[in-house]
């Protein structure tokens, strides 16, 4: 629960500051959340930690260009980035959060 609320805040106010005109802005809010949250995870210990985070990235940074690649671009500059950016760090948060819950392995014998 603690990312989605980091993700959700993340979002809203990279919205914010695109609505006030602050479009590069959006890039730095969203990127630097995604980035300090999954660090203060990995900080923490979690299981798992090392794999999430660099596939955790690789994966939102996957969706972010499948994202810039699908969509046109919408006539705000402005708003660019932001549809990308927010399913990008949204699909890091997802699959770091899936890795590090794995249960862990059994030996068997």
């Amino acid at each position: 629960m603690p990312l989605a609320r980091v993700w959700a805040a993340c979002v809203a106010v990279a919205a914010g500051a695109a609505a006030v005109g602050w479009g590069d802005m959006v890039v730095v809010l969203i990127f630097v959340g995604t980035v300090s949250a999954l660090t203060d995870d990995v900080t923490e210990g979690v299981r798992y930690r090392w794999p999430a985070f660099v596939v955790g990235l690789l994966a939102g940074w996957g969706a972010d260009r499948l994202v810039r690649a699908g969509t046109p671009a919408p006539a705000d500059p402005d708003w660019a980035d932001y549809p990308a950016l927010a399913v990008g760090s949204l699909v890091a948060f997802v699959i770091f959060v899936g890795i590090t819950r794995l249960p862990v392995a059994r030996r068997w014998g």
